[in-house]
């Protein structure tokens, strides 16, 4: 019996979390990669065979929410060094060539 695993993602919607490592390869060729949510890990390894990587981070996770109580916690207080309004939208987009 023949198992291959599927290596052509274009899209993940998740909040990953591991204390050790995490890894992701795709090999959509000739499509963007996009993963909505987060990645949290010691050492982490995106190997992507696409033409972009694109990462949409929710800040809801940032600041607590949902999940904020299951997710490594800031030993110190935080100092806010500046402030702005954010859109309605939520989430930011960081986009590699």
């Amino acid at each position: 019996m023949k198992t291959s695993m599927k290596t052509s993602m274009k899209t993940v919607h998740a909040s990953l979390y591991t204390n050790h490592a995490a890894a992701l390869v795709t090999l959509a060729f000739g499509y963007d990669f996009k993963l909505f949510g987060s990645m949290v890990s010691r050492n982490e390894s995106m190997i992507y065979g696409t033409n972009s990587l694109n990462l949409w981070h929710d800040r809801r996770l940032a600041s607590g929410g949902l999940f904020g109580t299951m997710l490594p916690q800031t030993p110190a207080p935080l100092v806010i060094r500046s402030w702005r309004m954010l859109e309605n939208d939520v989430q930011a987009s960081y986009v590699t060539p």
